[in-house]
């Protein structure tokens, strides 16, 4: 985990080891961006950082209406920000298993499988 940028208005970014991107709020949100996007873009590979994020925020259950079964969720808010840090990386430790370099040789190691001819690939049905 690397820390890239703070703004003015609290807000840092960290950068993972396998290259995604967690914000770390000071309203007490922690928010990532979505797995990594790769593929080919004008002939060359590239990998996608700019898409939509998701919390990382735990959830609790609130029961609204015990005899039906209705109920809500809740973010469990982290207002510290030594908390917020220590959360992301345990979270990265369990979650986090691949770095950079691993993915960009899978990234070549399917270029090099999609260039074989179709009767050499190992193709999987389900």
């Amino acid at each position: 985990m690397k820390l890239i940028n703070t703004n003015k208005k609290g807000t840092q970014t960290f950068e993972l080891k396998d290259g995604r991107i967690v914000k770390s709020y000071p309203s007490g949100y922690i928010r990532m961006t979505k797995q990594i996007v790769t593929g080919t873009r004008m002939g060359k590979p590239f990998v996608d950082y700019n898409n939509t994020c998701y919390q990382l925020n735990r959830v609790e259950k609130i029961n609204i209406d015990p005899i039906h079964g209705f109920c809500n969720h809740k973010r469990i808010l982290i207002p510290c920000v030594w908390d917020r840090m220590e959360f992301i990386k345990d979270w990265e430790k369990r979650n986090c298993k691949l770095n950079k370099s691993e993915i960009e040789c899978a990234i070549k190691a399917n270029r090099v499988y999609e260039a074989f001819p179709r009767h050499y690939r190992v193709e999987y049905t389900y």
